[in-house]
C-alpha cells in the first residue's frame, strides 16, 4: 500500500514553507527552484494548491523512463530516481498526469518528492497542517468520511427547511 501526500488546500495559505524545508532536506540550501512540492496560487478558486507526486500505484513515470532510473523504495514504497541512472530525457514529465516531475537545474536529473526515506519535510514544517503523510486507504475513507458529513449536513438543512 502506499503512502503519499495529501493536501488540504482550504489550509494552505501560500507560505512556501514546505518549498523551502524540500530544498533544504535535499539540497542543503532554500531555494524553491529545487524543491519536490510547489504551492501553485489557482485563481479560478482563489486558493493555493500544493503540488507533489502523489506515488501511483501505477506509476507511468516508471514505465516509460528508458534508463530504468525510476523505482519503488523498498521501505517507504515512495517512486525514487536514482539520479546516477537518470539522463534528463523529460519522459517522465510528459507521461506524469500532474505535471510533478521537474529537472534539477544544477545537476540535470529529474528530482520528484520521495517522501524524505519516509519521514517528509514538508509535511513537518507545514505550519497550517495542510499535508498529512497517509496510506492510499487511509485517505479514501478520509474522503469518504469527509462527503458523508457534508451530505449528513445538507440533510439536516434540507429536513429543517421542510419543517
Amino acid at each position: 500500500m502506499n503512502k503519499f501526500i495529501l493536501v488540504d488546500p482550504g489550509k494552505c495559505i501560500g507560505c512556501r514553507s514546505c518549498a523551502l524545508a524540500c530544498s533544504f532536506e535535499h539540497d542543503d540550501e532554500f531555494n524553491l527552484s529545487l524543491t519536490r512540492i510547489s504551492p501553485l496560487w489557482m485563481t479560478e478558486i482563489g486558493r493555493f494548491i500544493p503540488m507533489t507526486c502523489q506515488q501511483c500505484e501505477e506509476p507511468l513515470c516508471l514505465d516509460v523512463c528508458p534508463r530504468k532510473a525510476i523505482s519503488a523504495d523498498k521501505k517507504t514504497s515512495a517512486i525514487v530516481v536514482d539520479e546516477d541512472l537518470c539522463i534528463g530525457c523529460r519522459a517522465c514529465f510528459l507521461v506524469c498526469p500532474f505535471g510533478v516531475p521537474v529537472i534539477h537545474r544544477n545537476k540535470g536529473y529529474m528530482i520528484k518528492c520521495d517522501l524524505c526515506g519516509g519521514s517528509p519535510q514538508c509535511v513537518e514544517e507545514c505550519s497550517q497542517q495542510a499535508l498529512s503523510t497517509v496510506e492510499s486507504d487511509d485517505a479514501a475513507l478520509r474522503k469518504r468520511r469527509e462527503a458523508a458529513q457534508k451530505l449528513q449536513a445538507l440533510t439536516e438543512k434540507i429536513s429543517e427547511k421542510a419543517s
